[in-house]
């Protein structure tokens, strides 16, 4: 499935999950998201995911975009 590479950046975000899954790592914390789960990523986390199955991932998310829209990747 779609991955967003690990990253990290100075805001908060949340991320409301509105269909599909989402397995996603926020420093060290690994969970499975689904239809009408909400995660919390602190500012500073590092932070990753990849949708699970072939279902579409439909997501809202919200942070402070003073910061830019995309975070610093981090390296393996």
């Amino acid at each position: 499935g779609t991955k967003a590479e690990a990253h990290s950046h100075p805001n908060e975000q949340m991320v409301i999950v509105l269909s599909g899954s989402f397995h996603m790592n926020i420093d060290g914390d690994e969970r499975t998201l689904v239809a009408d789960d909400i995660a919390h990523i602190p500012p500073n986390a590092v932070h990753s995911g990849e949708v699970v199955g072939d279902e579409d991932y439909v997501f809202v998310t919200a942070k402070d975009t003073s910061w830019g829209i995309q975070g610093t990747p981090v390296k393996s």
